[in-house]
């Protein structure tokens, strides 16, 4: 089982408390990548994306939705074994406890040594960072199971986020192209 934690490094919806707890409990888990930010490492295509067995593939971020409409957009169709929402940091942490407690009890798992963090391969420039990143990761993703392809969205942006895929379906072409904060196709969804 692979964990990937996404630090949110753009945003603030997650408290560094909450982080930090998470952080704490994931150092006694093996195979764990950090990722600055999961929306940026999906939109900017890395290359690793489609080698992760995501079945077998825990992640912990903020959107479980938005997590696998990222996945989606990046070609994977598999969703993780399991999306732990840091939004209700609660329910997250009793999850990784009882992950943790499970390789306790399973002392043979393959997770059974402690190692720290590994940072995963992404150009990401965490909003801590003295210098400003070159683009910030704001940008739709699209829920396959509520889109009705309306296609409202595609003509309703002035920017050429969307366009239509082979079969006619509205995609996210162009996330770079979004402004940041904007929320308009959202609101006529």
């Amino acid at each position: 089982m692979n964990i990937f934690y996404c630090d949110c490094a753009y945003s603030n919806i997650i408290v560094d408390s909450t982080k930090k707890q998470i952080q704490k409990i994931l150092e006694q888990f093996q195979s764990v990548q950090k990722i600055p930010d999961f929306c940026e490492w999906v939109a900017r295509k890395n290359p690793q994306i489609a080698t992760i067995p995501w079945q077998e593939t825990v992640v912990i971020a903020c959107y479980p939705r938005a997590i696998v409409a990222l996945l989606q957009y990046a070609g994977i169709q598999s969703n993780p074994k399991a999306i732990l929402n840091m939004r209700e940091p609660e329910e997250c942490i009793a999850q990784l406890e009882q992950m943790r407690t499970k390789m306790e009890d399973h002392p043979s798992c393959e997770h059974a040594q402690s190692i720290s963090m590994q940072q995963c391969d992404q150009p990401a420039q965490a909003s801590s960072s003295s210098t400003a990143p070159d683009w910030v990761p704001w940008f739709p993703v699209i829920d396959r199971t509520r889109c009705s392809n309306c296609q409202q969205c595609l003509n309703f942006c002035l920017f050429g986020v969307y366009e239509q895929d082979a079969q006619g379906h509205v995609m996210v072409a162009n996330p770079d192209k979004c402004k940041t904060n904007c929320p308009a196709c959202a609101r006529i969804c």
